[in-house]
């Protein structure tokens, strides 16, 4: 009995060991790089060489067709980019490759081309590697950049990730959403910096503006609270809890246009001056017209930019008896509105000066915009009369 029991312990030992072995193999064998005539099955995956990010084949929720994703080298599979989203491969036949024109693909069991980094000149030995800031480069034989993936951007934006826009051509990296957690197809929303003089960064649903940043100063966007957690203490632990969608107000020397509507939360209708404006108006004697200063304002959209200094940006906009407000925005620079403030944001603590233009008898009086919820920022809109 003794003699069977020692040699169970030897046999148990042996299998350990080997074990231990294909473990250390395995992980030692892990690759960042492939290159002409190496290829990625669906089984395998590329490893970053710090092991934080991994490329391969996955099939997202309940769906059972398979795409190729960066992912974190997590257990719970969070995916940061995808390349054939519109093309699945609908069987675990797949493979991604180096082409023999130099191009990254993915191929089906039929040998049909269902994605590819679309270099359109010819590579020799190019070769593909997954980066620890999860971007998927391709280089040609120099070790130059020919193709990543940050410039091609998913659904996420990561640490890196390169966005772009042309003002001449209007071309701009978009950002689409999946079309639901089992389909990484191109969905609903969308997001991009417009090409305008004044970046801008813009959510789209449906192609209709949903969300606005305000402008780009080089440092942060105008409209984009500065990153703060608020937590409530209770005693299972913290809950975090967020604020609601912002009420609507008229800006000091407007009222609502329609009382009744804006009772029942309508506010579409806008607001309309209290007081008409004394330029462009064939009246002598009359107090010239003058600024109104509003403070930590999210600035509104469809603003027109000018190259001048901030006493030239004023006069220019007091002589345009069409230019209803200003604003002189470090890093930006003079911009005028003269189709309505629209979109525009009171806040307690980011923003920009807002310069309002009103009648003169409208500036000395009593400054009150309180917003119907304690604490909250409040949107106002504002529809040109």
């Amino acid at each position: 009995m003794g003699f069977i029991r020692h040699r169970n312990s030897s046999h148990s030992t042996l299998q350990l060991f080997l074990h231990i072995c294909s473990c250390f193999l395995q992980f030692s064998t892990s690759i960042d790089t492939i290159s002409v005539n190496q290829s990625i099955r669906d089984n395998e995956t590329l490893v970053s060489n710090g092991q934080k990010f991994k490329l391969g084949f996955f099939s997202p929720g309940n769906s059972s067709y398979r795409y190729v994703g960066i992912m974190y080298n997590l257990p719970v599979m969070t995916v940061i980019w995808v390349a054939n989203r519109e093309n699945p491969i609908n069987d675990s036949s797949g493979i991604m490759e180096i082409s023999g024109d130099g191009n990254l693909v993915i191929s089906d069991g039929q040998n049909s081309v269902v994605w590819s980094s679309n270099i359109s000149t010819y590579v020799a030995n190019s070769s593909a590697q997954i980066l620890d800031t999860g971007n998927l480069v391709l280089y040609n034989s120099n070790g130059g950049i020919i193709w990543e993936s940050f410039l091609h951007v998913s659904d996420s934006f990561v640490e890196g990730v390169k966005t772009f826009t042309n003002l001449s051509t209007k071309e701009r990296s978009i950002m689409t959403s999946w079309r639901s957690s089992n389909d990484p197809g191109p969905g609903r929303i969308t997001c991009s910096i417009e090409p305008s003089p004044i970046s801008q960064l813009f959510v789209w649903k449906d192609g209709y503006p949903y969300w606005r940043s305000g402008p780009w100063n080089g440092q942060a966007f105008n409209g984009v609270p500065r990153m703060k957690s608020f937590y409530y203490w209770r005693r299972r632990g913290v809950i975090r809890f967020g604020i609601g969608r912002p009420m609507c107000s008229c800006f000091p020397g407007f009222d609502p246009r329609s009382d009744h509507e804006w009772n029942e939360g309508n506010w579409t209708s806008g607001c309309t001056r209290r007081t008409m404006l004394q330029c462009g108006r064939k009246i002598f004697g009359g107090k010239e017209d003058g600024f109104l200063k509003m403070s930590r304002v999210k600035l509104p959209d469809k603003s027109k930019w000018f190259p001048m200094f901030e006493t030239e940006c004023r006069n220019e906009c007091l002589n345009n008896c069409t230019c209803m407000a200003y604003a002189y925005y470090g890093g930006v620079g003079c911009m005028m509105w003269d189709e309505g403030l629209i979109d525009a944001q009171k806040s307690t603590s980011y923003g920009a000066d807002l310069y309002i233009r009103l009648a003169d008898s409208e500036l000395g009086k009593e400054i009150l915009m309180e917003p119907h919820m304690p604490n909250l920022g409040i949107t106002i809109k504002l529809l040109r009369v």
